[in-house]
């Protein structure tokens, strides 16, 4: 069986319409995939809007995750008991609220301590690689604004 002939011309084209909805620098703010090739096309769009203290209290509240990323953040909403459904009183509401925001700050805590070690993993490369890279990272500097 032979490999499927390959159209540069249908592949640019489905290349060129991801550039045009998803705009400039398009990245899924939880993983951070932003290889506009692997992300996966969905109902409106390649990231999906997720609503980061559940639609049912805040419709417009979004943020644009990919959506494999969307799938588990939802489950953590799920396991830390964040109700998707119309809450009954206000109160009711900015409980499920606090409890979303919790569950999504705890995920990307997580997210970030793991990216954190990979950094140390890449550090601990370079100074066994490329002992010189810490003169060049001297000139750089970056401060919280």
């Amino acid at each position: 069986m032979t490999a499927p002939a390959r159209d540069p011309i249908a592949s640019e084209a489905r290349r060129a319409k991801r550039e045009r909805l998803l705009g400039d620098s398009p990245a899924c703010v939880r993983c951070g995939l932003a290889e506009i090739d692997s992300l996966i096309a969905v109902k409106r769009g390649v990231l999906e809007a997720h609503h980061v203290v559940g639609r049912a209290n805040d419709e417009d509240l979004t943020v644009a995750l990919c959506r494999n990323c969307h799938a588990v953040v939802t489950e953590r909403y799920r396991d830390a008991g964040v109700s998707l459904n119309r809450p009954p009183t206000v109160l009711h509401q900015l409980a499920a609220i606090l409890r979303a925001q919790s569950a999504l700050l705890i995920d990307l805590g997580h997210r970030g301590v793991l990216l954190a070690d990979a950094l140390c993993q890449l550090i601990a490369l370079l100074d066994r690689e490329f002992p010189s890279w810490r003169a060049i990272a001297r000139v750089v500097t970056w401060r919280a604004r």
